[in-house]
């Protein structure tokens, strides 16, 4: 795991700390707080809704061999997830079972192992902005750093410029994820926070 996902992600990942993440988005924030800046920057904490309950399992398999797995174990993934059935209660009694279409089991211990390695793929995307220059990361240490995200669990914390234009790249980003992976951002609980003096025009 450590080979496929990037340090961005410290999740469910051998050898890497949850907190560490933690750590980095403290002193982000502490950057943002008295940068001088004149752009300024700003960072922005997108939920997934519903994240392990929506992914389609064609962008799992995708995902999978775009990652170098071999076949038979791409098949064995597919099997483990689609091969399955649900009955639930309904007033006392069972209902008929059903079988799912899409999404992650909540409790299965290779679910948040399949979902960190499915969100790479966020994370490439935006790799991929910042070398072709239009993503503005966070700039930290004096210029030695730049920040362009951080991700948790089912959280995601990206850096930017505080400008329109970002976040239009921003959303690009997201919207390129989302429609291949069939997610959704929550906009009820995604938040965006400024870098101390962003003028307020420049937050609407």
């Amino acid at each position: 795991m450590n080979t496929l996902i990037s340090p961005r992600q410290t999740s469910f990942i051998p050898g890497r700390q949850g907190r560490d993440n933690i750590i980095i988005a403290q002193e982000a924030c502490h950057t943002m707080r008295r940068t001088k800046r004149k752009c300024g920057f700003m960072a922005i904490k997108v939920d997934l809704e519903k994240a392990y309950d929506n992914i389609r399992w064609a962008f799992v398999v995708d995902t999978f061999s775009d990652l170098g797995f071999r076949d038979h174990f791409i098949s064995v993934i597919y099997h483990c997830l689609s091969f399955v059935s649900f009955r639930v209660c309904v007033n006392g009694e069972k209902a008929d079972s059903f079988t799912p279409q899409r999404g992650l089991r909540q409790g299965d211990p290779i679910s948040p192992y399949i979902f960190v390695l499915c969100v790479e793929r966020l994370s490439q995307l935006i790799d991929k902005r910042m070398v072709e220059g239009n993503w503005k990361s966070l700039v930290m240490a004096k210029g030695e750093i730049k920040l362009s995200h951080l991700f948790f669990p089912k959280d995601l914390l990206l850096f930017g410029e505080a400008s329109k234009a970002q976040m239009e790249v921003v959303k690009i980003c997201l919207d390129l994820f989302s429609s291949a992976a069939d997610t959704k951002v929550s906009g009820a609980k995604t938040r965006v926070f400024f870098s101390k003096g962003v003028h307020h025009t420049r937050r609407a």
